[in-house]
């Protein structure tokens, strides 16, 4: 419910339709639906959840591509093999992360601050050895920003 003279904001939700696979290639690509616009001065509450296979040992990697400007601070949780707890790591603007081929989910939480630029943020995937085997980001996959300040 809104205060009085404040609007409610939607959040800004993308998931994905269909599955999207990679075979030979390690290098971080722009996924082709998991993408979300910003608005220059705007902060965003940020979480998604990645859905994926592979068939071969921590044979995923990713990053999200910003704007040049904006600061974008999360933590990928996932759970690895033969764990009994989530595994938290925290990366600062972008960093590459990987994930073990056991945990076919890995969900991410953090803060978005556009800064003084609007522009988009991208989920970029790959193999993280490249070979011939497919490697799979999965249908409901999905990205979803809060407007918090």
């Amino acid at each position: 419910m809104a205060l009085p003279g404040q609007k409610l904001r939607a959040p800004t939700f993308v998931r994905k339709i269909a599955d999207e696979q990679l075979t030979s290639n390690a290098t971080l690509q722009n996924d082709d639906e998991l993408l979300l616009t910003g608005i220059a001065g705007w902060k965003y509450a940020f979480d998604g959840e990645l859905r994926y296979s592979t068939n071969s040992t921590a044979n995923l990697k990713w990053s999200f591509a910003i704007p040049g400007g904006a600061t974008f601070v999360y933590s990928a949780l996932y759970v690895p093999a033969g764990a009994t707890a989530l595994a938290l790591t925290e990366f600062i603007n972008s960093a590459t992360g990987t994930a073990d081929d056991s945990a076919t989910r890995i969900r991410w939480r953090g803060l978005l601050d556009m800064g003084p630029v609007s522009g988009n943020l991208h989920l970029q995937w790959a193999q993280n050895t490249s070979n011939a085997g497919a490697t799979l980001v999965q249908n409901f996959s999905y990205l979803r920003m809060d407007r918090v300040g």
